[in-house]
């Protein structure tokens, strides 16, 4: 008996640039459904760089952590043509959200992007 092995095609320059590999998630939040795109490559840079300037996960206990999460947000949060909604003048509005929706986005979010405990344990499975 023999058994069949699976051919994997090895990708390259053009395949990899041209793949389309984000990803939509949704969430009932405010009364409809949120539609939120996965964090390109530059965008999640973006918002690191910001949470090593205020010394998020480097000890910082006191460290300011404002806007942080609707900074995320804004990143992500996008319309049925995938394009963003948001951009960095909405962010004190988000923020003035219930923190309990904020969060149920941002847990998508994290989960989404290979973010924080759940991201981290979920892309490893893949």
């Amino acid at each position: 008996m023999t058994s069949k092995v699976k051919e994997v095609k090895t990708l390259g320059r053009d395949d990899i640039l041209d793949a389309k590999d984000y990803t939509i998630e949704t969430a009932e939040c405010w009364g409809g459904v949120v539609r939120l795109r996965s964090l390109s490559g530059a965008s999640q840079e973006r918002y690191q760089n910001r949470v090593l300037k205020q010394g998020f996960g480097t000890g910082s206990a006191g460290r300011d952590m404002t806007e942080l999460n609707a900074l995320l947000l804004t990143m992500v949060i996008v319309d049925d043509n995938d394009e963003l909604i948001f951009d960095a003048k909405d962010i004190p509005k988000i923020n003035s959200k219930s923190s309990k929706s904020i969060m149920k986005l941002i847990k998508v979010v994290h989960n989404q992007n290979g973010m924080g405990d759940e991201g981290v344990d979920e892309a490893e499975k893949n």
